[in-house]
């Protein structure tokens, strides 16, 4: 035979082909079949990688969509959290106020802490002013308001917390003064803080120099049962439309004292703008009002306590005088604080003001906080002139002059423990002393309770909550 073999020819069957084939479709669906010519590898790695981008495009998709549902959740959970919120709370201060020539106040960048004493040149003021707070206690002698002391503590005995409670509920909860009148209230919607807690046109604070117009959300509180000396203006806290308004107020009414019962910001919500300087000699300048602010100093009685002396300047005409701003940091809005000490110094402080000056008291709202400490106020000008209070007449007067004040049940029992602390540091006799244990005893059992969890209505019906007990028990 010449020549070399003949290589057969490659049959090609339907079995072949079917092998192609059936190796496209498990390529396509990446299972593995092994060649010669290691093709299997190359496609192997080829569905690896696509394999991995559909599960990174999945996982992509998944994750997006997890966002979007997580963005939608806090979305409703922020419209839940707007509708729980009381009606009285209005939206934050507004970015920019409607008076653009107003210059607010600025605070450092920086975070400082100021320290606790500071030796400034106002530091004969802060000796003043600290000799004043350590007094903090009634000056008058029991047995010359025997008679109204003894009666007012019996009839709280009598009373009780719980008794209190029930006649706020039945008498003030919505009371409110025949003929009301809210017309400059309803005028000046951007100055008011809330939307429903109105100003009373009958005793409020109007502005003389009307370059801003004449309307702040505050009002004059004087007249019996006060001192005729006496002279308190309550009002909300400033907010950015309305800061350049309470200086004015405050040069215009000649006020000495600022009494803040409330933080600028509580539980993340704004309360009260930052109207005054933080720091040390910082300035704050009112170019609108022609006022300027600036800080000289200040002292930390006690923690939560805190006295700043201010220079207020009146750029016109060149005067200025120095005043205070006590702020008490510890008492919870709509609700009562552990003590009623510091209140007392608070009040022995304005009550050492000039006959020819004022005192101006705000919280957030101006009625609740601020109406408790002027009730207990107008009660402790009932003793010193021998009368015994009568708290639910005192609270319908303070309500003709400041719209809803004393704003809870649990506040207005507050004014009673406040009135009898009072009366418990002029060393009364033992049957007063007994009266007033057993109010203030109960008074913070109750309190107690509601600290621990209890419902506040809970613990108000219970029948056997009449003395003093441990709620951990």
């Amino acid at each position: 035979m010449s020549g070399g073999r003949k290589s057969p020819k490659r049959r090609t069957s339907s079995g072949s082909k079917l092998r192609k084939t059936g190796s496209g479709i498990m390529t396509f669906f990446g299972l593995k079949k092994k060649d010669d010519d290691g093709e299997s590898n190359s496609n192997r790695e080829r569905n690896e990688k696509k394999n991995v981008k559909k599960k990174k495009g999945k996982t992509t998709r998944r994750r997006q969509s997890a966002q979007t549902e997580n963005e939608k959740e806090k979305e409703k959970d922020k419209e839940k959290d707007k509708e729980e919120e009381d009606v009285t709370k209005s939206e934050e201060d507004p970015k920019e106020p409607p008076h653009t020539n107003c210059n607010r106040i600025i605070v450092p960048k920086e975070v400082r802490t100021p320290p606790p004493e500071r030796t400034t040149a106002a530091t004969e003021h802060i000796g003043e002013i600290k000799k004043l707070y350590e007094e903090g206690q009634a000056v008058m002698d029991f047995e010359q308001i025997k008679t109204a002391a003894k009666e007012f503590a019996l009839n709280a005995a009598k009373l009780m917390p719980k008794g209190a409670v029930d006649e706020y509920q039945a008498e003030l909860r919505k009371y409110a003064v025949p003929g009301f009148s809210t017309k400059a209230f309803t005028k000046n919607i951007s100055k008011n803080r809330y939307r429903d807690v109105p100003c009373c046109d009958n005793e409020r604070v109007v502005l003389q120099d009307t370059c801003c117009g004449d309307y702040i959300h505050a009002n004059h509180i004087r007249g019996p049962p006060l001192n005729s000396n006496q002279h308190f203006i309550c009002t909300q806290g400033p907010t950015a439309y309305t800061v350049s308004d309470f200086w004015r107020m405050v040069k215009q009414e000649n006020v000495q004292q600022i009494i803040m019962l409330c933080e600028t910001v509580e539980a993340k919500k704004t309360k009260c703008l930052q109207y005054w300087p933080l720091f040390d000699e910082e300035v704050m300048k009112l170019t609108d009002a022609a006022i300027t602010v600036t800080n000289k100093g200040r002292y930390i009685h006690e923690p939560g306590t805190i006295t700043t002396v201010l220079q207020v300047k009146d750029t016109k005409k060149d005067q200025s005088y120095h005043m205070f701003h006590h702020q008490w940091k510890l008492w919870p809005d709509r609700g009562v604080p552990d003590t009623a000490d510091v209140l007392l110094r608070l009040l022995q402080l304005a009550r050492a003001c000039p006959s020819d000056m004022s005192v101006v008291i705000h919280c957030s709202a101006g009625i609740g906080r601020t109406g408790t400490i002027m009730a207990a106020e107008m009660g402790i000008q009932c003793f010193l002139q021998n009368k015994t209070p009568n708290v639910l007449e005192i609270v319908k007067t303070l309500r003709e002059k400041r719209a809803q004040a004393v704003q809870t049940y649990l506040q207005y029992a507050f004014v009673f423990k406040i009135l009898l602390c009072w009366l418990e540091k002029t060393n009364p006799d033992a049957e007063t002393s007994k009266a007033i244990q057993d109010f203030l005893g109960t008074f913070q059992t109750i309190v107690c309770y509601i600290k621990h969890g209890v419902d506040e209505r809970t613990v108000l019906l219970d029948p056997t909550i009449n003395s003093v007990m441990d709620p951990m028990k």
